[in-house]
């Protein structure tokens, strides 16, 4: 599978990592594996690693990204979700993504740099 989800319950961190063409479901299917299992908690937060990722997710799948983080909004209130995107065109996308999670109780970021996006997390748990 194209997304490989690990949960760092030390550091309290999950990691998405996108190896070459991925999509929704594929994603989707991860994120529900991940909310199910019982060493995921609510506080933890998420880093998508897309830097391997050799497509951009379309608008479709962005809004299909933003409604599932508001149907599950409660499992991601603890911390926040950052994206690393691998290009200039999967980061515009990232950001709508940021965009239009304002307003579910989700915070969502988009980054250039694996460096910052943990960084931004680290400052987001401690919030």
């Amino acid at each position: 599978m194209p997304v490989v989800a690990s949960i760092d319950t030390t550091q309290q961190i999950v990691t998405l990592v996108f190896a070459g063409e991925t999509s929704f479901i594929e994603w989707q299917a991860v994120m529900d594996g991940v909310l199910s299992d019982l060493s995921y908690v609510a506080s933890m937060c998420i880093i998508s690693d897309r830097r391997a990722a050799e497509n951009i997710p379309s608008t479709e799948h962005i809004r299909e990204l933003v409604q599932y983080l508001k149907r599950h909004a409660e499992s991601f209130a603890g911390c926040g979700i950052a994206i690393v995107a691998h290009s200039p065109v999967e980061y515009g996308m990232s950001r709508m993504a940021e965009l239009l999670a304002d307003g579910t109780g989700v915070r969502v970021r988009a980054f250039h740099e694996p460096e910052s996006a943990l960084s931004w997390l680290s400052d987001e748990r401690h919030e």
